[in-house]
This record gives structure tokens, sequence and C-alpha cells, in this order.
């Protein structure tokens, strides 16, 4: 059992494009491949294989929010880029891992709710409609 980490704080909107994994039994922490790019304030999600999907988080100043979703395959130790899932999302958007097995962002701030499927291509991602709770608490 691992504790996951993606990314590290250089400045404000400006991160690593480090992760590693630390184990608390033996007290080590073990780097793992690069991520795409930095990630600063990314979601990371297990899944139920014990593959982590890391989304969003921030570049820097310049290039702005990651769009390239990745996937560390913890068995081999490497990422896997879900190109077909590309999209611009707000800093630590809140994902969750379904009883299904497909990872969902709950929208917000007016992002409209999406699920991270892997049919028809793998990471695609498909809408669930707009749903903004800020105003009247419901929709």
């Amino acid at each position: 059992m691992a504790l996951f980490v993606a990314g590290g704080h250089i400045s404000n909107f400006v991160c690593l494009s480090r992760a590693a994994k630390y184990n608390y039994v033996t007290d080590t922490w073990i780097s793992l491949p690069d991520m795409n790019a930095g990630r600063w304030y990314p979601t990371t999600t297990a899944l139920t294989n014990g593959d982590v999907l890391t989304i969003s988080g921030d570049i820097d100043t310049t290039a702005g929010v990651n769009p390239l979703p990745q996937v560390m395959q913890v068995k081999i130790g490497t990422w896997r880029n879900l190109t077909s899932a590309q999209i611009t999302l707000d800093d630590y958007p809140r994902m969750f891992l379904a009883p299904n097995g497909k990872v969902f962002l709950a929208g917000m701030g007016g992002q409209p709710a999406i699920w991270i499927r892997r049919e028809p291509a793998p990471g695609a991602s498909s809408g669930l409609g707009s749903a903004d709770f800020r105003a009247t608490g419901r929709q």
C-alpha cells in the first residue's frame, strides 16, 4: 500500500512534473516517471485496478491548465496519455470513482458533469449536462 503524489510547488500556478509514491510501511519514497508536464493543483483518483488517474492542474502561467489526463499504470510504472479525453478543467476537479468502475466528474462552477469512459475510445469523455448549483442550491 502506498500514497501517490503528483506534481510539486515551484510558485503559484507553476508546478513540477514529478510523481512519486510513499510506502508508509517501509518509510520510503519511490520516484516515478515524470508526467507530460507540470500540474499545480491536479486531482488524482485511484482506479479499481490500482492505477491512478491524474487530471487538470496548471503547467505554468503561460501554458495554463494541463488538458491531457494521464493514468499512472502502477504495475508497470509508466504513464498512459488519455489523448481522446483532453479537457480543460478548473484546478482540483471533483473526480469520483463510481461503483461501475468509471470516473465521474461532478460539475463545478458551471462546468458540465462528465464520465471518463473506456469505450468506444479508452479515456474518452461523455457529457451528462450542465449543473450549476451556485445560485439556487438546486437545478
